[in-house]
């Protein structure tokens, strides 16, 4: 039976959505840079030994973590072999003043004593030792020894014909150099020890005579010393009674006894018997010794890391090194954590280049982050990260919400000339650019040569200035130690602070961004653990990140401080004026800067590199519209879901966007307000297979001036 009712009133209620599906942390950070395992003096733990007569003796040992690859590594400490201690490294001589000859290239130095012949408690120098040169700059390196030889006093050094640089010069007798025995980190679990690290017949310092002659195919050694004989060796020649040829050098052992060694000494073998003293050296059981390791690895693990303390830091990072930039990421997720209450997300490139960068940019698109902070101040990884970022922001099917913040590689060196092809020119020490003509305007003493690429790529000081017969002649301060180079360079000068004002205002400027900032200055000071280090301003960068995280969207950044910088290089108080300050700022820089000697670090403006307009040059309006923009597209995503383009989801699509708005207007920050002030939707209509919504939002202005007028009585 059916019921009626009485005549009635009836007043339905519909509450809109007011809880967004997203919680106001929204816009996390993402920082990308170098995560190196730096390891120093690891006691190397022996896992098994091989020997190899050719190679030496092979200790394996439990050393450098999975998925990294050694960027440098040394090993230290003592090995000790049959009462011989050695050093590791060894340093068999350090001198200075050698002589090079680039002809034949030698390099020559007094000596009272061959090198290759042992000593008391060291070794032979053998080939495949290195030759490591400090001074001129354009020699430094180290080059592996093909050969050594010594007469009256004079050491000869050999290295690889076509190892220098070329160009050169003839003979420059003012080479500092050291010699380093060979020791070789054979691979990322392996450290080889060459023979001279093994055992030595007899024990040093003593040395084995005995006789050699040549019967027509072998040169044999005879003594009556006893000889070891579990492996052949090699012989180092020390003297011989009759002849200098062939002495002071090393030869493999090709057959043994007790008594008699046969050597492979046939190119330079004598004509007669003669007397000899030597050192045999062969394994024949074990070595000990206390070996320490020391080494950076790059971490090429490749995905993204949540760190949310200092033991995620040190459990997945690596930690913070005694030097703490040996290892970028953890540093920088340490200002992060400093500056915010939110989580980082950190990723380690596979290698500290743009190869190393690009090969994580997509990372910025598939994790949930806003806003990325690379570790790095070279321009073409800062461009290429920045034109990713740009793209992700452009309307279309991939749109997300990105911003980047970049710190310049700063320079007080401005062009006078660019591009000038000149030549390098070392004469008796003295080192000249040379240029066809008369250059204009005129190189001036106290300028910079800058030499754009290549080996000698760098800035040279100049001293000197002259023009003869149709050249210009700029001498160095500088000895490279090359000559006859061709180079192309610029001439700088040292900028006014007024042209530095500039510069730092174009770097900003290049970008034009809305999502885009630049914080300058290039470095700033930091106080770690009670040690003042002067760091790269990324690190300052990491901690803006954190805070654009951690703080409300709608709050702006004016004259707050980021945590760990305690003070700041090239800046307004130690450098420059108000008005060239306005210049840096006006080129779209967010500046760090301190009112007052001694006073407190903040920031001067917080600026995108969009400048022009209130709302896209504030950081703080940019962010909060897009942390809106995220908050919409979170609560409306799910209509693509089995939704048909109809009138009737429209009210629904209204409703949850007018929630959103809801939310906004009531989430305030005292002085800062609301995350919007106004906001509301002005149509929605449908559009073929979609829908079109129109909104008018205003953020909070940054609050940036205040007058006051006095009327005095």
């Amino acid at each position: 039976m059916a019921l009626i009712a009485r005549p009635n009133i009836q007043i339905y209620t519909y509450f809109q959505n007011v809880a967004p599906a997203l919680t106001p942390a929204n816009l996390p950070e993402f920082i990308i840079g170098p995560n190196y395992q730096v390891v120093t003096n690891q006691l190397v733990t022996p896992s098994g030994s091989s020997y190899n007569p050719a190679f030496g003796l092979t200790t394996s040992y439990i050393g450098i973590g999975a998925n990294t690859v050694a960027v440098t590594s040394s090993v230290s400490g003592s090995y000790l072999s049959n009462g011989l201690i050695l050093p590791l490294p060894w340093v068999v001589f350090s001198g200075s003043g050698a002589t090079l000859n680039s002809t034949n290239y030698t390099i020559t130095f007094s000596s009272s004593q061959a090198l290759n012949v042992v000593a008391a408690n060291s070794a032979e120098g053998v080939p495949g030792d290195q030759i490591v040169i400090s001074y001129p700059v354009g020699l430094t390196g180290s080059y592996p020894i093909v050969s050594y030889s010594y007469s009256n006093g004079i050491n000869t050094v050999t290295i690889p014909s076509g190892s220098l640089p070329s160009g050169v010069i003839a003979t420059t007798n003012d080479v500092n150099f050291s010699i380093v025995a060979q020791s070789v980190i054979a691979t990322n679990s392996a450290i080889t020890f060459p023979e001279r690290y093994i055992l030595v017949d007899p024990a040093p310092p003593g040395v084995i005579s005995g006789t050699i002659t040549y019967n027509g195919a072998a040169t044999i050694i005879s003594t009556t010393s006893p000889i070891t004989t579990g492996t052949l060796g090699h012989v180092a020649l020390i003297s011989s009674t009759s002849r200098n040829t062939g002495i002071y050098a090393t030869y493999q052992v090709t057959a043994i006894s007790t008594s008699t060694l046969t050597i492979n000494y046939t190119s330079a073998a004598p004509t007669s018997t003669e007397n000899v003293t030597f050192k045999h050296i062969s394994f024949a059981g074990s070595v000990s010794g206390t070996v320490y390791e020391s080494y950076k690895a790059i971490n090429q693990f490749q995905q993204p890391i949540t760190i949310t303390s200092l033991n995620d830091i040190n459990n997945y990072l690596y930690g913070i090194p005694a030097n703490p930039t040996d290892n970028p990421l953890a540093l920088a997720a340490e200002f992060a954590l400093a500056n915010g209450v939110s989580p980082v997300t950190v990723m380690g490139v596979p290698s500290n280049d743009i190869t190393g960068y690009n090969a994580v940019e997509t990372q910025i698109y598939t994790n949930n982050v806003y806003t990325v902070v690379p570790l790095t101040q070279d321009s073409l990884i800062q461009q290429s990260l920045v034109n990713y970022v740009e793209s992700l922001n452009q309307p279309g099917e991939a749109q997300v919400e990105r911003r980047i913040i970049v710190t310049p590689a700063y320079t007080t060196q401005a062009p006078v000339l660019s591009a000038v092809s000149g030549t390098i020119v070392d004469t008796n020490g003295v080192t000249t650019f040379v240029y066809p003509g008369t250059l204009s305007p005129a190189p001036q003493v106290g300028n910079y040569v800058q030499v754009l690429s290549g080996t000698f790529a760098g800035t040279y000081l100049i001293s000197g200035v002259s023009i003869n017969n149709g050249l210009t002649t700029v001498t160095s301060t500088t000895h490279i130690g090359v000559t006859n180079v061709p180079v192309l360079t610029n001439i700088n000068s040292v900028m006014t602070t007024m042209q530095q004002a500039q510069w730092l205002a174009s770097y900003a400027q290049q970008f034009n961004s809305t999502q885009v900032n630049s914080l300058v200055w290039d470095l700033f000071e930091s106080n770690l653990g009670g040690v003042t280090y002067i760091l790269p301003m990324y690190y300052a960068a990491a901690g803006l990140g954190a805070m654009i995280a951690s703080l409300p969207p709608q709050q702006q950044f004016n004259g707050l401080s980021i945590a760990g910088v305690t003070g700041i290089i090239h800046s307004n108080t130690d450098l420059f004026s108000l008005a060239e300050e306005d210049i840096v700022a006006g080129g779209g820089n967010i500046m760090l800067i301190s009112k007052y000697n001694g006073g407190p670090i903040i920031i001067r403006n917080q600026l995108n590199t969009s400048v022009g307009t209130v709302q896209m040059q504030s950081l703080n309006i940019v962010k909060d519209i897009d942390y809106v923009k995220r908050l919409i597209r979170a609560n409306v995503e799910g209509f693509l879901t089995a939704t048909n383009a109809t009138p009737a989801v429209l009210p629904y699509i209204s409703a949850s966007i007018d929630g959103v708005l809801n939310y906004c207007r009531r989430q305030v920050v005292p002085y800062a307000g609301p995350v919007l002030e106004f906001g509301s939707v002005n149509s929605i209509n449908l559009v073929n297979n979609g829908v079109e919504v129109n909104l008018t939002l205003k953020a909070p202005y940054p609050l940036e001036t205040m007058t006051f007028n006095l009327y005095v009585m």
